[in-house]
């Protein structure tokens, strides 16, 4: 029987109409702000999907330099460091990891996958069944504590964790198809003037979806609102937690629903002059995901 143990990272997925490429893009956000923690995470991460673990490794290791207590940057080190069959290293780091944010069900996901790989299956499943106990639905940490169990030789209870796995996976692969019907039908932006507008004058946004087979509810809008911080230094070392007060998500409501097409609105004030780049997501959302960023379904207007 062949088993498939499953790694996670963690990313923030932020766009300008200037780029379309992500890599270029948190290549381009570094040049103008040096202390970009997120930035750094960002770009390593999309490294790491390029099987560049050792720029992966590099930039995460920047990003730990500047905010030493970034739990997600630790986490997805610990995965390059996994890729490249650095275990203890990648144990380090999941420990880092977990020790600034107990609460990273993927830290204890992936530190179960290391200590399967170290043999050490008893503590592979605790790590697992905490993941699942911080994620209920969390299809991965199923899948792989039923590797750990059927290694272990208890098979019943390696089967019911499969069984959720698969019942989780399905949902997903489901709404994964049915989000592909959607598409932007229209925005409106009111309140700026052309590209600028004044400090506390208020801003509204507009948007129109298809819906294609989703249900409204189904259905999350957010506008992500980034200020250039290039000419600040930002001394992200000195907080307690990773934090970037540069950028605002804003939800957006519905409005209403017409003949399938959906109207969602929110409006938004600048408090502070500089400058702002902007951009509205469209995600799927449901009482079982976690974060509506975590299926990597988002088309950005």
């Amino acid at each position: 029987m062949i088993f498939i143990i499953i790694i996670l990272g963690s990313i923030a997925f932020l766009k300008s109409s200037s780029y379309t490429d992500p890599l270029t893009f948190y290549t381009s956000a570094i040049s103008h702000n040096e202390n970009s923690a997120l930035a750094y995470n960002n770009r390593g991460y999309i490294k790491r999907t390029k099987n560049d673990f050792q720029g992966a490794i590099d930039d995460l290791s920047k990003a730990i330099a500047i905010s030493p207590n970034y739990a997600e940057a630790y986490n997805n080190r610990g995965n390059a460091k996994c890729d490249k069959n650095d275990l203890q290293g990648a144990m380090e780091d999941y420990n880092k990891a977990i020790s600034f944010n107990p609460n990273l069900a993927k830290a204890y996901n992936n530190r179960g996958v290391v200590k399967v790989n170290m043999n050490n299956q008893i503590g592979a499943i605790e790590d697992y069944s905490k993941a699942i106990t911080l994620l209920p639905d969390y299809a991965e940490a199923y899948n792989n504590k039923g590797v750990a169990l059927g290694s272990s030789g208890n098979l019943q209870d390696a089967i019911t964790n499969f069984d959720k796995a698969i019942e989780l996976t399905q949902w997903s692969n489901n709404l994964r198809s049915r989000f592909s019907t959607i598409h932007i039908h229209n925005v409106i932006v009111r309140g700026a003037h052309g590209d600028t507008m004044d400090v506390n004058e208020e801003m509204e946004v507009i948007i129109e979806i298809d819906k294609g087979k989703l249900a409204k509810e189904e259905i999350m809008v957010q506008m992500v609102v980034i200020n250039d911080t290039s000419e600040d230094s930002i001394e992200y070392s000195e907080r307690p937690e990773f934090f970037d007060e540069s950028i605002d998500y804003v939800t957006l409501l519905f409005k209403n629903e017409k003949d399938g097409i959906l109207t969602y609105h929110c409006k938004y004030k600048v408090t502070q002059s500089g400058k702002f780049n902007y951009g509205i997501r469209v995600m799927p959302h449901h009482p079982v995901l976690t974060d509506s960023c975590d299926m990597n379904l988002i088309y950005w207007a």
